[in-house]
C-alpha cells in the first residue's frame, strides 16, 4: 500500500508539472429588448435575432473564423515560452497546415522555415517569413530568440476555431445580457481574443440587420407595385362603367326606387353574389397557374376575400419572413449551405403546398356563399325586374376601388418607415463589460492533482490488499485459527531447524517463552494430574510438527519431567536424526515383535528424555500402528512418564495420525503461518471428528514479532536464561521399558 501511495504522488507529482494553471476572462454584451406590443402583419418583423440566437452567433464559425484570423490562434509553439511571437502569424489566402521548424545561423540574420514535408524557405529575418506557406508573418530578430531553433504547428483556420469555441463558454441570463468567458493559460491574450470576439460579433449583427432591412424593403416595394397595378384596374373598370352609363337614368332615379325593403335585399345579395363570383374566378384563375408553379401570392392579396380571410394571414407572413431571411443568408452563403436549403423548402412548402391548400379552402367557402347569395338574389329579382343593375355595378366597381386604396395606402407608409430604418440601421447590441486580463488562475489544479492520486493509490493499495487478502488461501492470522474451530495454545516464532534451544542468545527467547506458555497449556488441560499425553499431527507436511514435536519434548523435560518422545511418523520419521541416535530397532519393530521394548528406546541428549525412532520402513507400518500393541505400549509406559508426546505423521498423509490420536486420546495440530492450507485444514480437522480422541488445539508455528502477531511476543529485556533445575533429579532408564510386542 505504501509503495502504492508513494507512485501515486510521484505520478501525480509528475503530471502537475505539465499542467498550467487556467485564467478565465469573460465579456458582457448588451441586447436590446424586443418590443413586444408590436402588432404581427402579413408584413413580418425587422427583428433578426432572438436571446438564443445570439448565443449560436457567438459560437458561429462565421464569427470565430475572423476572430481566430485576426488574433493570431492558427500557430501554437511546442515551447510554451516562445509562443508570443506566434501570435502574430496570421493565416493568409493559402495556408498550408503542418508542422514547421523555424531555425537562424549564428548571426541570427538570416533564417530557415522547414516544413514536415516539403522543400524549406530561407530568408532574412525581419522580413516577412513563411509567404510561400499562407504566412502573414514578420517578427523581429527580438521576437524570435534567434538563439536556438523554434517548432511549431500551424492548423487551418476552422481547425483554430474549433479549439477557440471549445474553450468558450456563453451564458444567457434572464435579462437583456449575454455573458461569454474564455478559459485559457495566457490571460492576456485571451483577454484581446474575446475582446475582438466582441467587437465582431456586434458588426456581424448589425449587418444581418442591414441585410434584413433591405430584404424587407425589397418584399414591401414588390407587393405594393402589384397592388398599384391592380388599383389601377379597377379605377379603369369603374371609369368604363361611369362612360358607358352616362345617357342612361340617373342614380338619383335608382336611388329612390330603392327605398323597398325587397328592393334593398334584392341589390345587396346581387352585389355579394356578384363580387364573391368575381373573387372565385380569380382565385380559380390563380389556383390554376398554381397546378405548374408555385403561387402568385400578389395575385392572391389582389382578390378581396383571400385577403381578407384570417387563415391566410399567418402562412403570408411566413413566408415573407421566409423570405427575406433567405435573401440575407444569399448574400454570405451558397445554395449549398444547409440553413439556405432550409429556407428555399420552407419557401417553396408555403407556395406549393400550405397557402394552395389554404387558398382551396377559400374558393370552397366562396362558392357556397355564391349559390347562397345567388338564391336570394334570384327570390327578389321578380319583383325588381324593372330596376337597373348598373348602380349595383357600378357600388360593386367602387367598393372595389375604396379595398385596394386602403391596401395601397397601408403598403405605401411601410415602405416608406422601410426605408427610414434602413438609412438610420443602428447597432444591434453593444459590448458592456470589456475582457481584462485576471491575475489569478481560476483554480491551481496541482494540489487536487496531487491529492487525487494519493487517495486513488491508496484507496487501490487498500482493493489490492483486501482483494489478495480475500483471495489468499493461506492461514496468515490468529483469528483464522479460531475460524477452524480450534483453541490456540501458543505462537511459536521462527526456529533454524535446531532441536535444542539455545538459552543465552537473546533471539531464542521468544521460542523459550513460547514453549514455556504451550506446555503451562497441555499441563493444566489434563483432568486430576494426569501424565501429558498427546499426538502431535499437521494438516499437511512442511509445517514444522516434528520440529515442535521435539523441542516440546524438550521442553518438558528441561522442567523436570520425565518425558517420552515416540516417532510415530513411519512413513518418514526423522527424530533419530534430531538426536543424533539410530534408527532401528524402532517403534515398527516393536509393533511388529522384532523388538522388544527395551530395545527400541533411545537416550537422548537431555537426562529425563527417551526417544523412541520410527523404525524399520515396512510397507505394512500403517496397519501396525492400528493393532493392539501400540495401545498397551502407551499403557506399559504411562506410569514411568510425566509426559508422552507421539509424533505422527500429517492428517493427509493416511490414517497414520487418527490411529496414534485414538492410542493416545488427545491431538495438537501444528499449524504454519502463510503456509498451512485453511480449506485443506479445515477439511482435515473435520476427519477427527468421526474418532474418539480429544483435539487440545493448535500451536500456530513460524509467526514473526510484528505486525498482527506483536501481541504474542515478549517484552525484550526480561529474558533471564534458564538454569538446569528439573523439579526431578531422577531419570529414566532405559531399561525400564519392559513391555512384549505380543501378548502379555
Amino acid at each position: 500500500m505504501l509503495a502504492l501511495v508513494f507512485i501515486g504522488i510521484g505520478a501525480g507529482w509528475a503530471v502537475s508539472r505539465y499542467i498550467k494553471p487556467q485564467y478565465e476572462n469573460h465579456i458582457s454584451i448588451w441586447i436590446p429588448a424586443e418590443d413586444r406590443t408590436a402588432q404581427t402583419t402579413p408584413i413580418g418583423s425587422s427583428r433578426v435575432l432572438d436571446p438564443g440566437g445570439w448565443a449560436d452567433l457567438l459560437t458561429s464559425y462565421a464569427v470565430l473564423d475572423k476572430v481566430t484570423s485576426a488574433s493570431g490562434l492558427v500557430a501554437s509553439a511546442k515551447d510554451a515560452s516562445r509562443q508570443v511571437a506566434l501570435y502574430a502569424l496570421l493565416p493568409g489566402a493559402h495556408l498550408v497546415p503542418g508542422k514547421y521548424t523555424l531555425a537562424f545561423n549564428e548571426d541570427g540574420t538570416r533564417y530557415t522555415l522547414t516544413p514536415e514535408h516539403g522543400a524549406p524557405e530561407t530568408g532574412v529575418v525581419g522580413d516577412s517569413i513563411g509567404r510561400r506557406f499562407g504566412f502573414a508573418w514578420a517578427p523581429s530578430a527580438k521576437e524570435l530568440d534567434t538563439r536556438s531553433p523554434m517548432e511549431f504547428s500551424v492548423a487551418s483556420v476552422r481547425q483554430a476555431s474549433a479549439a477557440l469555441r471549445h474553450r468558450l463558454t456563453v451564458q444567457l441570463t434572464d435579462s437583456s445580457f449575454i455573458v461569454a468567458k474564455l478559459l485559457g493559460t495566457d490571460p492576456t491574450h485571451d483577454a484581446a481574443v474575446l475582446n475582438t470576439l466582441g467587437r465582431e460579433v456586434v458588426a456581424t449583427a448589425t449587418s444581418l440587420r442591414q441585410n434584413n432591412d433591405t430584404q424587407l424593403l425589397q418584399t414591401l416595394q414588390s407587393q405594393l407595385t402589384d397592388i398599384s397595378g391592380s388599383l389601377k384596374s379597377s379605377e379603369d373598370a369603374l371609369e368604363r362603367f361611369q362612360t358607358g352609363a352616362i345617357t342612361q337614368p340617373t342614380e338619383q332615379s335608382i336611388t329612390e326606387a330603392m327605398h323597398d325593403p325587397t328592393a334593398t335585399q334584392y341589390f345587396s345579395s346581387t352585389a355579394a353574389r356578384d363580387s364573391i363570383k368575381a373573387d372565385r374566378e380569380s382565385l380559380e384563375r390563380v389556383l390554376a397557374d398554381a397546378r405548374h408553379a408555385p403561387i402568385d401570392v400578389g395575385a392572391l392579396l389582389s382578390i378581396p376575400s383571400a385577403r381578407g380571410a384570417p387563415e391566410l394571414a399567418a402562412p403570408i407572413m411566413e413566408l415573407n419572413k421566409a423570405d427575406s431571411s433567405y435573401q440575407a443568408m444569399r448574400r454570405q452563403f451558397t445554395d449549398s449551405y444547409r440553413p439556405v436549403q432550409d429556407l428555399q423548402a420552407q419557401i417553396t412548402r408555403l407556395k406549393t403546398q400550405t397557402i394552395p391548400q389554404i387558398a382551396a379552402g377559400i374558393l370552397a367557402r366562396l362558392k357556397t356563399s355564391q349559390g347562397q347569395f345567388a338564391t336570394r338574389a334570384f327570390d327578389a329579382q321578380r319583383k325588381l325586374q324593372a330596376i337597373p343593375a348598373r348602380a349595383l355595378e357600378e357600388a360593386r366597381l367602387r367598393r372595389d376601388v375604396q379595398t385596394k386604396e386602403t391596401l395601397y395606402n397601408t403598403l405605401k407608409a411601410r415602405v416608406d418607415n422601410s426605408r427610414m430604418a434602413q438609412q438610420s440601421t443602428v447597432a444591434e447590441a453593444s459590448v458592456l463589460d470589456t475582457a481584462v486580463a485576471p491575475t489569478k488562475p481560476v483554480g491551481n489544479t496541482r494540489p487536487y492533482l496531487l491529492g487525487v492520486s494519493v487517495l486513488f493509490a491508496l484507496a487501490f493499495g487498500v482493493g489490492v490488499a483486501l482483494l489478495i487478502d480475500r483471495l489468499d488461501p493461506k492461514l496468515r492470522y490468529p483469528e483464522q485459527v479460531a475460524d477452524l474451530g480450534l483453541q490456540l495454545l501458543a505462537a511459536v516464532p521462527h526456529m533454524k531447524g535446531r532441536t535444542e534451544i539455545d538459552h543465552s542468545a537473546e533471539e531464542a527467547a521468544q521460542a523459550v517463552e513460547a514453549f514455556r506458555a504451550l506446555r503451562l497449556n497441555l499441563r493444566h488441560q489434563q483432568p486430576g494430574g494426569e501424565a501429558v499425553q498427546l499426538t502431535v499431527t499437521s494438516p499437511g507436511a512442511s509445517e514444522g510438527k516434528s520440529l515442535l514435536a521435539a523441542n516440546l519434548a524438550l521442553s518438558f523435560a528441561e522442567a523436570g519431567y520425565r518425558t517420552l518422545l515416540i516417532d510415530g511418523d513411519v512413513r518418514r520419521g526423522r527424530q533419530h536424526e534430531t538426536f543424533a541416535a539410530t534408527s532401528e530397532p524402532g517403534l515398527v519393530d516393536f509393533l511388529a515383535g522384532h523388538a522388544r521394548a527395551d530395545e527400541i528406546a533411545r537416550r537422548s541428549t537431555h537426562p529425563n528424555l527417551l526417544v523412541i525412532p520410527a523404525g524399520s520402513r515396512l510397507g505394512s507400518a500403517p496397519e501396525l500402528l492400528m493393532s493392539d500393541a501400540l495401545p498397551r505400549l502407551l499403557a506399559a509406559v504411562r506410569p514411568l512418564f510425566n509426559a508422552i508426546i507421539v509424533d505422527s505423521a500429517p492428517l493427509g498423509a493416511g490414517a497414520d495420525a487418527l490411529a496414534l490420536g485414538a492410542a493416545t486420546g488427545n491431538v495438537m495440530l501444528v499449524l504454519r503461518a502463510g503456509a498451512t492450507e485453511r480449506r485443506l485444514a479445515e477439511s482435515r480437522i473435520g476427519l477427527l471428528k468421526h474418532v474418539p480422541v480429544r483435539v487440545l488445539g493448535a500451536v500456530l508455528n513460524d509467526i514473526g514479532h510484528t505486525g498482527v502477531y506483536e501481541e504474542y511476543s515478549y517484552i525484550e529485556g526480561y529474558y533471564v536464561p534458564m538454569a538446569h533445575q528439573p523439579e526431578s533429579t531422577e531419570t529414566v532408564p532405559v531399561h525400564a521399558v519392559q513391555v512384549q510386542a505380543q501378548g502379555d
